[in-house]
């Protein structure tokens, strides 16, 4: 081979030197990124390299990924003009052959550099030019004497690093459970979290400036969650399990025995502390039976409203402070299933001076977020389009402009920061949720098992295939599969929103499903094919959670179009309106067997299993259920079978004609959504479970 094609010696060893440089020692991903910019440089023909390209090949991406949503190629070559920029500024500062990359381009130029050239030395005080103003001449000298000692102070101080984010995380738990909902203190020092894993489960605190072990709080419980420590890195807040629908907000100093009770809220969530350590911003409901909002109380009880929210909406939670405690963020929903992060700015009583505004419209849940070090941006974690979940950085005056967070890496939740050291903690975890058929008598069998989210089965009337809520394909969307597991096939490609609540009708003509392509919830209905898929309700609300009637003439949904969640009924031939059906609550819906009666479940503030005859008449509560099971029961042909969570281990129990039997299940039940099917003739029962759920804490720095 001609020397005209060989790499440049030269070239190559600069590359070399860079990689093995200090500043580039724990930089792993840029030293690979490097490598691979230079190595086109370097080639024979080199040419332009496409973002998507770069994606795959240096940062392990699928390909046909969408760089408009994951910006990690961006990123890292910004981050990397930056680590060049520390490292010539460095140990390569005699270096007259110099990479550059230039902004807005993807390819690395080698660029010839004159040697620097020492300074003269400087004119010994002796060689001044005399002068008869001797003020001058003293003042000259103290000037001089001013600069020596900085000189020697910098010597003796090494100066603070440049604010660049760290090249990877940093793991600051092991564990076997679940750590999460981490919160660091202003200084970065001192980190308390939440911990689930039996009897080890409670509020632990790490140090993070000395090598240390995490220490569980004195006096915390299994049942406690959701800490945030203050400013000052002195007291913890946290949430106490009293009921499933009461908690106990207890407030603890770390070097304290025992937490005091500040408050009793309704709902478990995420307070803020303000500066002074003595009020908080935290989410409660007022009225029963409207949203939760924000308010500020502080230990004696006092409180005062902090946000007023529109109709239509669930909740205002997750309250957190910005840096200089001048703006308040916090997550509105919707649904369960999806909240948006608003910004507003407070004056000096930390009540607002405006109307929130909407940062997000992702139409998805929000798994945590914070504001960056400086304050102003938000990092939260985000599922965006079909990628996998990570943190992104939305800046406040522009959230267009948002930008994955690449040194989280992927499924990074519940971020914390700490302003003044530039400190990013979050939590890395995976839930594996699975289905599971039980036959008869049989032990119960995996069907189609994922690494991720599959849940809401639904049978045919056939018994022959299940239509399922599945994220196997990066998204939440509607699946079928055969009855043993095989031949899953994807329905629906709405790529985003979070789509599900399946319910097959009886006729085994159609599939009613739930979605939120436009931000609020509606009914869909798709063929077992996937040929045809309409839309079946339009209102500006959120309908949800469809049944059928037993002739497949009309799909009951659950509405919030007044206020609360309602019943409705619409004609799946659109030959009419949609009509209420129930008047004092309800949301999940199916009629019996026999056509006699509608069952549905309710919400707060009447949880339960209820029903109402279909001839007219009374509502009446068939069982006790708690909030959370919802959708953890379905009809057999002479009876209910239901999750119990109380049992030990919990079981999906049926409860009839035929007496009450129950079949445990092996690990952790599912809540908050439709997790049971049973087949007409009551052989099989398909149910989800959580398998497997591991989580630990990490920690990024971040320009500040």
């Amino acid at each position: 081979m001609s020397s005209a094609t060989q790499p440049d010696p030269r070239k190559s060893a600069a590359v070399d030197r860079i990689v093995g440089s200090v500043e580039f020692a724990q930089a792993g991903k840029l030293q690979r990124l490097l490598r691979f910019l230079a190595a086109q440089a370097l080639s024979v023909n080199p040419t332009s390299i496409k973002e998507t390209i770069i994606g795959v090949e240096v940062f392990d991406r699928e390909p046909g990924y969408d760089p408009k949503i994951d910006s990690v190629v961006r990123t890292e070559v910004r981050r990397l003009r930056l680590k060049l920029q520390d490292y010539y500024a460095g140990s390569g500062s005699g270096e007259t052959l110099r990479i550059e990359i230039p902004k807005g381009a993807y390819q690395v130029n080698f660029v010839e550099s004159a040697p620097p050239v020492d300074p003269p030395p400087a004119a010994p005080v002796s060689a001044l030019p005399h002068t008869a103003n001797w003020p001058l001449r003293i003042g000259i000298g103290l000037g001089a004497l001013v600069l020596l000692v900085l000189v020697a102070s910098a010597l003796r101080s090494p100066a603070p690093p440049r604010a660049s984010a760290s090249a990877d995380p940093a793991l600051l738990t092991s564990s076997i459970g679940q750590a999460t909902h981490p919160s660091l203190s202003a200084d970065g020092n001192m980190l308390v979290y939440a911990y689930a894993e039996g009897d080890n489960s409670g509020i632990y605190t790490l140090r993070l400036d000395a090598r240390s072990s995490p220490v569980r709080l004195n006096g915390t419980r299994v049942r406690d969650f959701n800490p945030v420590i203050d400013q000052a890195g002195k007291q913890i807040a946290f949430l106490r399990e009293e009921s499933a629908s009461q908690w106990a907000l207890m407030v603890q100093a770390i070097a304290e025995a025992e937490p005091k009770r500040w408050a009793t809220l309704d709902r478990r969530d995420r307070v803020a502390w303000l500066p002074g350590g003595k009020r908080m911003i935290v989410s409660l409901r007022p009225n029963p039976t409207g949203p939760a909002l924000l308010a500020l109380i502080d230990a004696a009880g006092a409180r005062t409203i902090v946000t007023s929210p529109p109709a239509g909406t669930l909740y205002d939670g997750a309250p957190t402070l910005s840096p200089d405690g001048r703006m308040l963020a916090f997550s509105r929903a919707t649904d369960n299933s999806v909240d948006e992060i608003h910004t507003v700015a407070l004056g000096p009583d930390f009540l607002p001076t405006a109307e929130p505004r909407r940062l997000t419209n992702e139409k998805r849940r929000t798994s945590g977020f914070c504001f960056s070090p400086d304050g102003l941006a938000i990092i939260a974690s985000l599922q965006r389009g079909r990628s996998i979940r990570g943190l992104y950085r939305i800046p406040v005056s522009n959230p267009e402009i948002i930008e994955r967070v690449p040194e989280a890496g992927l499924r990074a939740s519940y971020p914390t920061v700490a302003p003044a050291a530039g400190r990013v903690v979050y939590s890395i975890g995976t839930d594996d949720l699975n289905l599971y058929r039980r036959s008869g008598s049989a032990p119960p069998v995996p069907l189609s098992p994922s690494a991720t989210l599959d849940s809401s089965p639904a049978l045919s009337p056939d018994g022959k295939q299940i239509a399922f809520r599945s994220a196997r394909s990066g998204a939440s969307e509607i699946w079928v599969m055969n009855v043993d597991g095989a031949n899953p096939r994807r329905l629906t490609h709405f790529d985003g929103p979070v789509t599900g609540s399946p319910r097959w009708s009886p006729d085994g003509k159609w599939i009613a499903y739930d979605t939120r392509p436009d931000g609020h919830s509606d009914i869909y209905l798709i063929s077992p094919d996937g040929k045809t898929n309409r839309r079946l309700t339009s209102q500006p609300a959120n309908e949800v959670v469809p049944g059928w009637s037993r002739d497949s003439r009309f799909v009951y949904f659950a509405s919030d179009q007044n206020g609360g969640w309602e019943l409705w009924k619409a004609p799946v031939d659109a030959t009419g309106a949609a009509r209420q059906v129930s008047v004092s609550g309800g949301f999940r819906a199916e009629e019996s067997p026999d056509g006699k009666w509608l069952y549905y479940s309710k919400r707060d503030p009447k949880p339960g299993l209820w029903r109402l005859p279909l001839s007219g008449g009374q509502e009446e509560q068939v069982l006790p259920l708690t909030d959370a099971l919802w959708g953890g029961w379905t009809l057999a042909r002479d009876g209910v079978v239901l999750l119990d969570t109380k049992a030990k281990p919990p079981a999906y129990v049926y409860q009839g004609q035929g007496g009450r039997e129950a079949q445990p299940i092996q690990n952790a039940p599912v809540l908050w959504e439709s997790s049971v099917a049973v087949s007409a003739d009551g052989v099989d029962l398909i149910y989800g479970q959580l398998d497997k759920t591991i989580s630990d804490l990490y920690r990024i720095d971040l320009p500040r």
